[in-house]
């Protein structure tokens, strides 16, 4: 008698996973995996630039070339290749990664529009995040990333552009909206996938005064990967808030973190928390425009895993909340 290898296969599922494209094969260990060894790099990397001395090979840590030279190390070295690995390493498919809709026009113009005002109610809640922890005898340090107005001249302009915008739009979509959210979303995390992925989008600046902004910003961007059924939205999106807080920072000085932290008064909160209240009036709706473009509705209805990942990921956050906790302490 022939054996039924379908039903004796203890992975095989005749409904797919809620959130993803049915597969044969487990993507839990994906995202603990690649956020372990970013973080790890991430490390390495920070460890090598503070005992690096300034100068090393011309490259001065507070001039323009050690800003573009960092960041394309983080992103390239720490962000990129540990991505491509677990893709290669899993045999990821590009329906998890990248979703399994195109995208539309509707979409992109959407989720440009989006990054608009959500840049300035991000920056405006977290404002008034420091100056709560300022309230309550935080104390807080000096920013460890460079003002945007140090550097003048259009040659510094267009490569902060691409090193601050375009780069880290593309790449770490790639990572956090992509692999990351992917592989939760392939073990059922339909919600916990969005809420661990903007977790780890936080924590994985290692910047004490840009915590809330980035991790609201990870949940509107896996929101939309999530709304639109592709990356390639939240791509635009994540260019679109990268621009704007870009732009931002010499027009709207006192709303910015880092004038904030060292002026934390309740003119500059008032001036944010009021910037961020008329920026929601348009951010709002166009969130909820996004409902039109749900996905989810199509997807059969499964139970939900609390947490779709593994101890690695665990780990790894660990790590990335130990980075934190050093440059906090480095720059008090």
């Amino acid at each position: 008698m022939k054996k039924n290898t379908t039903t004796m296969n203890p992975r095989y599922n005749p409904r797919p996973r809620a959130g993803a494209i049915p597969i044969d094969r487990s993507f839990r260990g994906a995202a603990g995996i690649l956020l372990l060894i970013h973080a790890l790099m991430s490390v390495l990397l920070q460890i090598s630039w503070t005992i690096m001395p300034d100068g090393f090979f011309g490259i001065s840590k507070k001039g323009l070339n050690g800003f573009v030279f960092s960041t394309i190390i983080m992103q390239g070295i720490c962000i990129l290749l540990p991505t491509l690995f677990i893709l290669l390493w899993f045999k990821m498919p590009s329906k998890t990664v990248t979703g399994s809709s195109n995208a539309t026009l509707s979409g992109i113009v959407m989720s440009i529009a989006v990054g608009i005002p959500a840049a300035v109610v991000f920056i405006g809640l977290n404002n008034g995040f420091i100056y709560f922890l300022s309230q309550i005898g935080i104390t807080l340090p000096a920013s460890p990333l460079p003002s945007w107005t140090a550097y003048q001249g259009p040659r510094a302009f267009v490569l902060i552009l691409m090193v601050s915008v375009f780069l880290p739009g593309i790449i770490e979509e790639l990572m956090f909206r992509g692999v990351l959210q992917g592989s939760m979303e392939s073990e059922g995390g339909r919600f916990s996938a969005i809420l661990l992925q903007a977790f780890a989008f936080s924590i994985f600046h290692a910047d004490p005064l840009f915590i809330l902004a980035p991790f609201l910003a990870g949940l509107l961007l896996g929101f939309i990967r999530k709304t639109t059924g592709n990356i390639y939205s939240s791509i635009f999106a994540h260019v679109s808030l990268n621009l704007t807080i870009l732009l931002m920072s010499p027009l709207l000085p006192r709303i910015t973190s880092n004038y904030f932290a060292t002026t934390p008064s309740l003119q500059v909160l008032y001036a944010s928390l009021l910037s961020a209240c008329i920026a929601a009036v348009a951010l709002i709706p166009l969130i909820l425009a996004f409902s039109s473009l749900s996905k989810i509705k199509s997807q059969p209805r499964e139970a939900l895993v609390f947490f779709p990942a593994d101890w690695k990921f665990i780990l790894a956050s660990l790590v990335l909340i130990s980075t934190l906790l050093f440059v906090y302490f480095t720059n008090s």
